[in-house]
């Protein structure tokens, strides 16, 4: 049985399809959802894929030209999907064994060259990054985990599977479509406890920030991708009041984390 092609905004959607393809022993290629129909139809084709599963119409529409034998799935036609190729009474049959080795994900990276090149990791890899993360920042089954990033490379596919991993609640946000300042809020709302940010993100977020405003609910915060400035630790200390420290990490989608660093929040 060939891959799944992910391509959807962070939410319910996506997290079922990743997780569905995983079960099902499928190997699972999550794309961005500001990927242009032209690349989808590319990486459908560079990995065989047999299913894609999206949310956006331009693709679904554009899909039934790229292949006859391409399974087009959208969240209203997943319930049909599953009826149609499950065996209900006995659910076990429809899942294929898979082991430590088993190819899980296939990611593109932009290459040092800037082109696009496959990476496939194992259901091995994706644990052992997921428990080291939630060993280091001491992730706890009543936290409440952001979701910002795109799952198509590993920094945004751990913000999904390190919390369910763990047994506590992953809850996404959409931050080109809804901005900085309803996530100040919705950071509140929602009570998140764990979040991760790219700095040049995490700086546009707090330039629209009052000097009085806080997240007293974080408490695990990590920051990686790009460079980290000084002034990004004064940030931190000014709005994320009890946070327990300043989580730095650096790594790439082929090797998994390189590098991570932690500053004290002031006075611990």
């Amino acid at each position: 049985v060939g891959p799944v092609v992910v391509h959807a905004s962070n939410g319910c959607l996506l997290a079922g399809a990743i997780l569905g393809s995983l079960k099902a022993g499928r190997l699972c290629v999550p794309l961005a959802k500001n990927t242009p129909a032209e690349r989808v139809q590319q990486l459908v084709e560079f990995s065989g894929a047999e299913s894609l599963i999206s949310d956006d119409s331009e693709i679904l529409g554009k899909a039934s030209g790229w292949s006859t034998s391409l399974e087009i799935l959208d969240d209203s036609s997943l319930q049909t999907f599953e009826a149609r190729r499950w065996d209900l009474e006995r659910p076990e049959a429809s899942f294929r064994s898979c082991c430590a080795q088993t190819p899980a994900f296939l990611m593109f990276t932009s290459g040092t060259e800037g082109r696009p090149k496959p990476v496939i990791l194992c259901h091995r890899n994706i644990v052992r990054e997921c428990n080291h993360f939630r060993k280091s920042l001491g992730l706890r089954q009543d936290d409440r985990a952001s979701w910002f990033h795109a799952s198509s490379v590993l920094a945004g596919l751990r913000e999904l599977l390190m919390p369910l991993l763990t047994g506590c609640s992953v809850n996404a946000f959409n931050y080109a479509e809804s901005g900085a300042v309803e996530m100040a809020s919705w950071l509140n709302r929602e009570r998140i406890t764990v979040c991760r940010f790219v700095p040049s993100m995490f700086r546009q977020f707090c330039s629209l920030l009052g000097p009085g405003d806080t997240f007293p609910n974080v408490r695990v915060f990590y920051i990686g991708g790009e460079r980290v400035l000084p002034g990004d630790v004064d940030l931190f200390r000014q709005h994320f009041p009890n946070a327990r420290k300043f989580s730095i990490v650096y790594g790439s989608t082929e090797t998994g984390l390189c590098l991570e660093n932690a500053i004290p929040a002031e006075g611990a």
